[in-house]
């Protein structure tokens, strides 16, 4: 919960409704910026996030994958399991791999790189 906000004037805001417009106020602009303009912002929070991942293993998950790993996964997956809470099941993807494994492996591929 929010009690007080400290607003770009150095004024601090109790009221419900100030809080709100500053903390609407401060997101929109962050909208407007260029990802460039945030560099430093992002610079001072990175040291005080934890890494999880080793750069090694961050170097093998960018590594590009293949159509035929993709293949391979799908195909090996069980049918009765689904990937996402979307619905479809492996058995599904199994079925239209021979003419949608493009389509499949390009989504993984996307999913991937962003």
């Amino acid at each position: 919960m929010i009690f007080s906000i400290l607003g770009a004037d150095g004024d601090r805001k109790l009221l419900h409704s100030e809080i709100k417009e500053k903390l609407i106020d401060y997101n929109n602009n962050i909208l407007l910026e260029t990802s460039f303009q945030r560099q430093a912002q992002i610079s001072q929070l990175l040291p005080d996030i934890p890494q999880i991942i080793s750069k090694e293993k961050n170097t093998a998950l960018m590594q590009s994958i293949s159509f035929q790993e993709v293949e391979m996964i799908v195909m090996g997956s069980p049918k009765s399991k689904a990937p996402s809470p979307n619905g479809f099941t492996f058995d599904f993807y199994q079925t239209c791999c021979p003419f949608m494994g493009k389509e499949i492996y390009e989504l993984v591929e996307e999913s991937r790189q962003t």
